[in-house]
């Protein structure tokens, strides 16, 4: 998918949006309908044992939350055709089937299509919840026994975000820039000794009222710092991320994650002062260290922002 602001990105250069509607954008956020008790995703985890859980067939069950999984949605409107829709989850990924389920359940209560317009992300956590593959055998030991009933809540959901997005539009106006954040990764692979990293964050922010509602951003890095072991749902590093941006206005904005590099780059671990206080565990304190400096580089783009208020907006989807 291809989101086009102003001239740039896929559009043409210098296209007319002198007959369009006025920019609208809306933000929503849904509480995933996880249980704690219900196994995670990507870790092979029949080899760690816990407590039964009606949640859990092949994975063991979680028994707590650090920062519940949530579905986020941004839409960005101009009018049928003209419009994207930008929705990310705490999952592992998304693959097709699910994105479908969830654009027809939408299009069925907006009562219009939006497939083209719809960009789905993960935020890539191993920690969120499993058992939504139906693919058997293998798929089975990474994420777990499909559970039809559990999958059908988890698309309601999704769907839910974006129709609340829809009915959340008011006028607004777009900021877009393009930052780097070294620290916040490592290169996970390093076969060959070398280091390889993209650290480029490209952003956008969304302002209504006079004040920024929403920022959207793409960054490369595993979100990952807790184990199978803690048994624990979570949104992990990228929510942390989200948290640490958030952070930084003095009103609530909604921060949008969307992981790049298929998230092949090991979370950081940045020299960040932290206040004194009662010790946390290696991984939370990891979180917050890297979730800090690229809520750093976040703010230093948003500070520098090039603001549009009558962008061309359009998306399209192609499968091969």
């Amino acid at each position: 998918a291809c989101l086009a602001l102003g001239g740039g990105g896929c559009s043409d250069a210098g296209s007319d949006t002198s007959g369009l509607p006025l920019l609208q954008a809306g933000v929503a956020e849904v509480r995933m309908p996880a249980p704690v008790g219900i196994g995670t995703v990507g870790y092979f985890g029949v080899t760690v044992s816990a407590e039964p859980s009606p949640f859990a067939k092949r994975y063991p069950a979680t028994t707590r939350v650090h920062g519940h999984p949530t579905f986020r949605a941004v839409v960005l409107s101009r009018g049928p055709g003209q419009e994207v829709v930008l929705l990310r989850g705490d999952m592992v990924g998304v693959f097709q089937q699910f994105r479908r389920a969830v654009v027809l359940a939408a299009e069925a209560r907006l009562g219009r299509p939006i497939d083209d317009a719809v960009v789905f992300g993960a935020t890539h956590t191993h920690a969120g919840p499993g058992r939504i593959l139906d693919g058997g055998g293998v798929f089975d030991l990474i994420a777990d026994a499909f559970f039809a009933e559990f999958y059908e809540r988890m698309v309601d959901a999704a769907a839910d975000a974006i129709v609340a997005a829809y009915a959340d539009l008011a006028p607004a106006r777009l900021g877009h820039t393009w930052v780097r954040c070294e620290p916040g990764h490592a290169d996970r692979r390093c076969e060959d000794g070398r280091d390889y990293k993209n650290s480029d964050l490209p952003l956008v922010a969304v302002e209504r009222g006079g004040r920024i509602d929403a920022v959207v951003f793409a960054y490369a890095v595993h979100s990952t710092g807790l184990g199978i072991e803690d048994l624990t749902l979570s949104r992990d590093v990228a929510g942390a991320i989200e948290e640490q941006v958030e952070g930084r206005f003095a009103h609530p904005v909604t921060a949008l994650f969307f992981d790049s590099w298929g998230a092949d780059m090991a979370p950081g671990n940045p020299a960040v002062a932290l206040q004194d206080g009662a010790a946390e565990p290696g991984s939370y304190e990891r979180m917050k260290r890297v979730g800090w400096v690229v809520a750093e580089a976040v703010a230093a783009g948003i500070a520098d922002i090039a603001w549009e208020d009558d962008p061309e907006i359009f998306a399209a989807v192609d499968r091969v």
